[in-house]
């Protein structure tokens, strides 16, 4: 897969260009929330490589965790990075 940053889409080996189709959030057990974007494949139905690449009846899809933020409660620490309390 080859990924156009200007475009945000995916191209696969056959050429064709997976798309976002939607943006999802989860939030972990320990608070932390994650972006996670899913690119999709407009149809996938003829391609020949298509057994390469996903194993899936439908569309080929990708699921990108886009950022990962700490939850926003959490206190900072009293130690700057890299340094280790007495």
């Amino acid at each position: 897969m080859f990924y156009d940053p200007e475009k945000d889409e995916y191209t696969c080996h056959n050429g064709k260009q997976l798309k976002v189709t939607r943006i999802t959030h989860k939030t972990s057990s320990t608070g932390y929330r994650s972006e996670i974007t899913v690119y999709e494949c407009d149809n996938c139905q003829d391609c020949p490589v298509k057994t390469k690449c996903t194993k899936a009846k439908g569309n080929r899809q990708m699921h990108v965790l886009s950022n990962w933020n700490k939850k926003a409660t959490a206190a900072p620490s009293p130690t700057p990075p890299g340094v280790m309390k007495p």
